[in-house]
């Protein structure tokens, strides 16, 4: 079972369900889930206030390449260019304002360009913290 890092201020909205996705590269030993996969989400992993925010099940894993400069974001889906009210709708999916702090995050993060996988899942029930 893998297990994935959230920041705080996505915390609320993974807890609530509005964010069933995250945006990540194949991890360095290759790992990539696959549909059914169980995830356990985390915030604040190596840390003593670490804490499982809950277990999902995977629903979808989708190539995704999002360039981002200046506030700006293209976004390319599965091989496929979303519109800029696509690209706002994923945004704030993703727990952010809109396009401009998505974008902003991405770049900072991973410089101008990233090719990652968008992965989807549904809640399994299962929560709590981790001692």
């Amino acid at each position: 079972m893998a297990a994935y890092n959230f920041q705080k201020q996505f915390v609320p909205l993974i807890e609530s369900g509005a964010k069933c996705s995250t945006i990540r590269q194949r991890r360095k030993n290759g790992y990539l889930p696959r549909e059914g996969d169980v995830l356990r989400l985390y915030n604040g992993m190596r840390t003593k206030a670490c804490r499982l925010i809950c277990e999902v099940a995977v629903t979808g894993v989708t190539p995704i390449v999002i360039n981002a400069r200046l506030g700006c974001a293209d976004v390319i889906l599965n091989g496929c260019r979303l519109a800029d009210h696509e690209v706002e709708r994923m945004a704030k999916g993703d727990g952010f304002k809109g396009i401009h702090d998505f974008a902003h995050f991405f770049e900072d993060k991973y410089g101008p360009e990233l090719q990652a996988y968008l992965i989807e899942w549904r809640a399994t029930g299962s929560k709590g913290n981790v001692k």
